[in-house]
């Protein structure tokens, strides 16, 4: 798991940041703070890169970001920008060897980069923990990290600070490349501070100055010199000191026995001090690293006129002769004697110089006849693998054009295939559409036939209300009638008669003999008082002869009778008595009656108002569906 770190200029953990919140601190540089975040809304763990530049911007507050001074606006801006068109460049590559970039956004002054979260240490961690590489581990990191890189260098955009801290080990041990430092490169070009903020080791010279020829080469110095760290155990001297008497050892030299020595060769090849003398292309540079095609030929050569040179041996040192001293001493003895000593010693001496001589000679003829050996046998070599280079390009070709030919039929394929299931979803959207027009029309028929019935409900209400008016102005009208009739019946009973009782009742009258007024209402169910029963009831006979007369039905007056009798029988209705109850209960009952009628109103209104919301809404989806 990556180790986290502390930083007091760092965002606080917790902070919501749009749907990310801060976890902790993964690392920091000279230009930012890299976080791990949670994406609330994918769930899961991110990292995200902030733009802080510390030589041009400060913390202002918690969260804010702001230049400096005045002064420090104008480069802060520059890199931010640069920053920007980072993201941008970094979200078109999808490579498992490099960081993949989600989104970018700015916020708090600053802006901010998404990117993948991966968990492993950094190769700077594993050195640390005493990480050693064999031959194998050492292409297994070396080659994956050339893919990325070659990646972004067709994209014409350079990395700038490979380091070990920048390349991250998963846990299967496979690399990938973190941290583009384009907003240094930028930010390089407006002022000169930030020339400075290299690494050194990792750094080649043109980095050290804004002029420098900076190109795929200078990516490919850092990345031999994480290797050339690998094969010595330490990180490299920095560019500047290579400049005069190179205290920098080559990887053939160091890694002899352990590593091939195609290895070895290629390191040396990528850590040249000229950025000329190196490789200029990754393609280049990996073929040497996996033995396919060896350094140039000049470089070669070189390297093998140091090899014979230190092969050649030296001549011995001519021992010291004391022959002139002894032949001083003998003179004085025997000057002839020593005079033909001298003599051949000195042409013995010229003898064994000449031979030392030609030994010189011929041993140089022969490393450079060795050298041109080696020569013509890698130029030999170079050729048959530029041979086979040729005929793998070939094949691969071949192999492209197949691999596009398929692709082409399985894109045609795709192409059918969305074609029918377009079709399909032409078929399902027009009967779903069909369906939802029956629907709709079923739905416009019950609501039609509901307020239909809603109409039929209002009309049997409004012809009950009316048949409920008309009953009580019936009612109304016949208790004035009953009314009516009553007051005539009590005037007439005030009045008197001459002929006696009238309708064969007698009239009451009080102690003086006049007649008593009848007052209040009259009950037609009570039985009438003592003094107004039959009284003088017709005989028997005289029933019979008057069953066969004309009468009135109201009044049931005997017109025939000279007599002007009156006759009364049980048929006679008496008016009937004025009832609050009933009137009362008449009352509740038109009341109901109207709150009814109100009540279907408004649920008239109410269904109406439901029809006009249902065609509104059936009018828009059709004019979506015609959109």
């Amino acid at each position: 798991m990556t180790n986290r770190v502390e930083h007091r200029a760092a965002l606080p953990v917790g902070y919501g940041l749009h749907e990310y919140r801060i976890t902790g601190v993964l690392g920091h540089g000279g230009f930012g703070i890299t976080y791990s975040a949670n994406d609330a809304g994918l769930g899961k763990i991110v990292a995200i890169k902030e733009y802080l530049p510390g030589e041009f911007a400060v913390r202002d507050g918690v969260v804010e970001v702001a230049p400096k001074s005045p002064d420090d606006n104008e480069p802060f801006h520059w890199g931010l920008e640069r920053f920007l068109e980072e993201a941008r460049i970094l979200a078109r590559f999808h490579h498992p060897n490099l960081v993949s970039v989600h989104r970018y956004f700015e916020a708090n002054g600053t802006a901010y980069m998404v990117m993948e979260f991966i968990e492993g240490d950094t190769l700077a961690q594993s050195f640390r923990n005493g990480m050693t590489f064999d031959a194998a581990a050492l292409k297994t990191l070396a080659l994956p990290l050339l893919d990325g890189l070659e990646a972004v260098h067709r994209a014409g955009y350079l990395h700038r600070d490979i380091k070990p801290s920048n390349i991250m080990l998963r846990p299967d041990g496979r690399p990938v490349l973190l941290d583009f430092g384009s907003a240094r490169s930028a930010l390089s070009r407006g002022t000169r501070a930030v020339t400075s903020l290299v690494t050194p080791g990792y750094a080649p010279y043109e980095q050290y100055y804004n002029d420098g020829n900076q190109g795929p080469w200078t990516d490919i110095y850092a990345l031999g010199a994480i290797l050339h760290q690998i094969v010595a155990g330490k990180a490299p001297v920095e560019a500047p000191a290579r400049l005069k008497n190179d205290p920098l050892p080559a990887a053939r030299t160091i890694g002899a026995g352990r590593y091939p020595e195609s290895i070895l060769a290629a390191i040396d090849w990528a850590m040249r001090f000229d950025e000329t003398e190196r490789p200029q292309t990754v393609s280049e540079w990996r073929k040497a690293l996996t033995g396919d095609a060896l350094p140039p030929p000049k470089l070669a050569a070189v390297a093998q006129d140091r090899i014979a040179n230190d092969n050649i041996a030296k001549p011995k040192p001519r021992p010291r002769r004391y022959g002139a001293l002894i032949a001083v001493v003998a003179g004085i003895l025997m000057l002839g004697a020593t005079v033909a000593y001298g003599v051949h010693e000195y042409r013995l001496m010229q003898q064994q110089a000449q031979e030392a001589q030609s030994a010189r000679v011929q041993a140089q003829r022969d490393a450079e006849q060795a050298a041109e050996m080696h020569a013509a046998a890698v130029a030999r070599e170079m050729e048959a693998r530029q041979d086979a280079e040729r005929a793998r390009q070939a094949s691969e070709e071949a192999t492209q054009q197949v691999r596009q030919a398929e692709e082409k039929r399985k894109a045609e394929e795709k192409r059918r295939l969305e074609d029918a299931n377009r079709a399909v979803a032409v078929a399902e959207r027009a009967a779903a559409a069909a369906a939802e027009r029956e629907r709709q029309a079923e739905q416009t028929r019950r609501l039609q036939e509901s307020e239909e019935r809603t109409r039929k409900a209002l009309t049997e209400a409004e012809a009950r209300r009316e048949a409920a008016a008309a009953e009580a102005a019936w009612r109304a009208r016949e208790q004035a009638r009953l009314e009516a009739e009553q007051r005539a019946y009590e005037e007439r009973g005030r009045r008197g008669s001459i002929f006696g009782p009238i309708f064969g009742r007698s009239v009451p009258r009080d102690q003086v003999g006049r007649p008593r007024v009848l007052t209040g209402p009259i009950n037609p169910d009570a039985p009438p008082p003592a003094d107004m029963r039959m009284e003088n009831s017709y005989p028997e006979p005289d029933r019979r002869r008057r069953r066969d007369r004309p009468y009135d039905g109201d009044s049931r007056l005997d017109l025939r009778d000279r007599n002007l009798r009156y006759a009364q029988t049980i048929e006679t209705p008496l008016p009937p008595q004025y009832d609050a109850e009933a009137e009362r209960r008449r009352a509740e009952e038109r009341a109901r009656q109207r709150a009814e009628q109100e009540q279907l109103r408004r649920d008239m209104e109410v269904r109406r108002e439901r029809q006009r919301q249902d065609l509104l809404l059936l009018e828009e989806r059709r004019l979506r569906e015609k959109r």
